[in-house]
């Protein structure tokens, strides 16, 4: 495998972080390379975007090399990059993440936040948003915005989980108000395909509980999308799949920072 000439600082990924990352080292007046993934348009920027109806910025003049992947560590300080060996002082991984659906849904055509609010704009959707967290409670907010009927269908006792529990009441009931149906701690889920749309059951508490729409939101989270890096030759270490980091950022490995959506909550 030919070697390719060191630099000061690799980034993996080139997403809005890792671009971020490769700008501020090459302003610093480092050797930087950027690795662009095969599937490189993070799903959680640009649904960052949307969530914020914020305009994606324009790219900056680049200053740094960017190499095409895919990308595999080799060892603690060298990556393969599309044929190539490419060693490095520093290695920062902005891999970014993809959406995490629900088990037991497989071969179900259910549709991404993003694709919800894109769809939205199109025509009105009515659909069942699964996932009680912030992003559930924005896309189901612009769906009925949009002029659809929506239901939230929820795991979790209450929306917010997280957050304070008055915080929760207050926002379940803004939502009720709007015309948004709350189905917390619901069990048993299942969505087939009826007359062109989706059929969704499930139960909440004692009662079974159906429902005819356009799509099925999964907004039940983000998964790291660090399959394929071979992180155990480097030996970066993950739990639950997202890439462990301390206070500065930096992996069990001295030599690689991760930062982003892949990295631990």
């Amino acid at each position: 495998m030919p070697a390719m000439t060191p630099y000061d600082v690799v980034v993996v990924g080139l997403g809005r972080a890792g671009a971020a990352v490769a700008d501020a080292a090459a302003s610093a007046g480092k050797k930087v390379a950027v690795i662009r993934l095969p599937d490189d348009d993070d799903h959680a920027d640009r649904l960052a975007y949307a969530l914020e109806e914020a305009p994606r910025p324009q790219p900056a003049p680049v200053r740094f090399d960017v190499l095409d992947g895919p990308a595999a560590f080799l060892s603690p300080t060298a990556l393969s990059v599309g044929g190539a060996e490419i060693s490095a002082r520093r290695f920062v991984l902005t891999v970014g993440a993809r959406p995490r659906f629900p088990d037991g849904l497989d071969g179900v055509p259910l549709m991404t936040p993003l694709d919800a609010l894109t769809a939205a704009h199109a025509r009105p959707l009515n659909a069942v948003v699964l996932g009680g967290g912030p992003v559930a409670v924005v896309v189901a907010d612009r769906l009925r915005s949009a002029g659809g009927r929506v239901t939230i269908a929820a795991r979790s006792p209450r929306l917010l989980p997280r957050e304070d529990e008055s915080l929760s009441d207050a926002l379940a009931g803004r939502l009720r108000s709007r015309g948004i149906a709350l189905n917390l701690a619901i069990t048993g889920l299942a969505v087939s395909p009826l007359d062109g749309g989706l059929h969704a059951r499930f139960c909440c508490g004692v009662d079974n509980l159906e429902a005819q729409v356009d799509v099925v939101v999964a907004a039940t989270g983000l998964a790291p999308a660090t399959a394929g890096l071979a992180l155990e030759k480097a030996g970066v270490l993950t739990r639950n799949g997202c890439l462990v980091v301390n206070d500065e950022m930096q992996t069990s490995n001295p030599r690689v920072y991760a930062v982003g959506h892949a990295v631990e909550p």
